[in-house]
């Protein structure tokens, strides 16, 4: 296995994750000003609207009527709501029936029915993905300490910067360096 890509791979995907909950839940629309702190260390990320409980209007499915934190179904991929009233994804790719959708990916309305909120949600995920790499970074070095040994992964954030690279040490030094310039 090859563990720096492995490990690159696997912070990656759950940075994607950590990134859609702003982009594509009503977090943002809910007024949300500060990072969710429970999107990976509690089992309760708030309090959810559920399966059966309409959430957006029932002829624009972007229009939310809840006060609670849901997201968008994504026609094609989702599985089919319960009930009518539910929230799409939205955008031109979104194969799901009816109009609208609360997705936050991109800054216009031609991609995205929640463009608006686009630069609010972007940068929660900037922040959660900072303070997520601090945390994984604070936890790695712990149990290196606990185990008495160097850390496999360190990981370096920089204060000023929007983007967060991990370094790989105890490889190949030119795949740190490598990273580092990415």
């Amino acid at each position: 296995i090859d563990a720096p890509a492995f490990a690159r791979g696997s912070v990656g995907a759950a940075l994607h994750t950590l990134q859609d909950f702003y982009a594509h839940s009503n977090w943002v629309e809910l007024g949300k000003t500060t990072i969710n702190p429970n999107l990976y260390n509690s089992s309760s990320i708030g309090t959810t609207a559920g399966p059966r409980e309409v959430t957006c209007d029932f002829l624009d499915a972007g229009k939310l009527v809840t006060t609670k934190l849901t997201s968008g179904y994504y026609g094609g991929e989702d599985r089919i709501p319960e009930i009518a009233g539910k929230c799409r994804h939205g955008g031109p790719t979104d194969l799901s029936a009816g109009s609208g959708g609360i997705n936050k990916d991109f800054n216009t309305v031609l991609l995205s029915p929640h463009a608006s909120f686009h630069n609010k949600a972007a940068d929660l995920a900037i922040k959660a993905s900072v303070q997520f790499l601090k945390d994984y970074r604070l936890k790695v070095n712990n149990e290196a300490k606990t185990k008495r040994r160097r850390p496999e992964f360190c990981i370096n954030i920089p204060e000023r910067s929007r983007i967060c690279c991990i370094l790989v040490r105890q490889f190949k030094p030119a795949a740190g360096k490598a990273l580092k310039n990415y």
